[in-house]
């Protein structure tokens, strides 16, 4: 038989109304329910708020955050065990740090973390509601926690999460004082030979920094339709053993189309400019397969669709329009 695991109930460690100045009192709502998630299995505890009596603040006190006028903020994550994610779930700060340390150096899923909890603490206590881990949960509160923590480092005080529970809401939110603060933080005194550095913002947990990717160095091309850049990502998957390429590129570096494939037209236009321009060193060693470096625009034609291919060691004045059926969406990297 299950039995309900209690961790001692949780309240705001404030006693004074930052604002107001005045005593705190006990909420006349009732404690809710909190499953929280832990490195040593799920528990459950009371959480009870606090208000301040000033009928013209009544600002409420929960546990790490406070609540006023649609606005909540999160206080420090040091002074606290736990996060609340939402009214009914929290998890403990040293689980989120180790499920980051995992999605950071183990390439780890949400669902995948998940799965290993459930195994781990809840094989046996399934009559419990809740008692196991999701993955969604386990990413509401992963992400919560990221934002908290890069605020934290960078020491902005904003407000993190309105009422509506929501990481949507979250980053747009903090989405300009956290991207000036970073700004600050990386570029005060950077000064560095590539073009506009300061002005960007890795997003990938720093991973192709400190694992291994496949080498395929044209593999996933995009273009992105609101700025004028073309942006080059690399295939992002693990290599095989005892090869620089994944399985999927293990025998091409790169996407190419073969010359039977494309049209005559482009056949005829990249093997005229090599033509004139012998002395260009180009790599390909003949006209069999032509390597796709980018794809520049697309256009409609009849009831299909063509991209305009810029392809390795040709100018982009040389780029050629390619048929859908031409293209394969894995290896460039578009919805087709």
């Amino acid at each position: 038989m299950a039995t309900w695991n209690y961790s001692k109930p949780l309240e705001s460690k404030s006693t004074l109304c930052d604002e107001c100045e005045c005593n705190l009192i006990k909420s006349d709502n009732p404690p809710a329910e909190v499953t929280l998630y832990t490195r040593n299995g799920t528990k459950f505890a009371q959480h009870f708020s606090k208000v301040c009596p000033n009928r013209w603040c009544r600002k409420v006190f929960g546990y790490g955050y406070t609540v006023k006028r649609e606005s909540k903020v999160y206080e420090d994550l040091a002074q606290y065990s736990f996060l609340l994610s939402s009214n009914d779930t929290g998890f403990a700060i040293e689980y989120l740090y180790e499920a980051t340390l995992h999605v950071l150096h183990s390439n780890a899923s949400f669902q995948g973390l998940a799965n290993v909890y459930n195994q781990l603490h809840n094989y046996e206590r399934k009559e419990i509601t809740r008692e196991n881990l999701c993955d969604k949960r386990l990413a509401s509160g992963f992400f919560l926690y990221s934002c908290l923590e890069m605020s934290a480092r960078y020491k902005v005080n904003a407000t993190l999460y309105s009422t509506v529970n929501s990481i949507d809401d979250l980053l747009l939110t903090n989405q300009a004082n956290l991207k000036s603060a970073f700004s600050r933080h990386w570029s005060g005194a950077h000064d560095c030979a590539f073009k506009d550095c300061e002005k960007m913002m890795i997003t990938d947990g720093n991973m192709k920094l400190v694992r291994k990717v496949c080498a395929a160095r044209y593999s996933v091309v995009r273009q992105f339709e609101h700025t004028d850049k073309t942006v080059l990502t690399g295939c992002t998957s693990m290599p095989i053993p005892n090869s620089p390429y994944c399985s999927e590129h293990i025998g091409i570096e790169s996407p190419v189309l073969l010359s039977e494939k494309i049209s005559k037209e482009t056949k005829k236009k990249l093997v005229s400019f090599k033509a004139k321009n012998n002395s260009s060193n180009l790599k390909l060693p003949n006209d069999s397969v032509f390597v796709v470096e980018s794809v520049l625009d697309s256009r409609k034609s009849g009831s299909s669709f063509e991209y305009l291919v810029k392809f390795v060691e040709y100018p982009e004045n040389e780029a050629c329009w390619e048929s859908i059926h031409h293209m394969d969406e894995s290896t460039i990297g578009l919805e087709l």
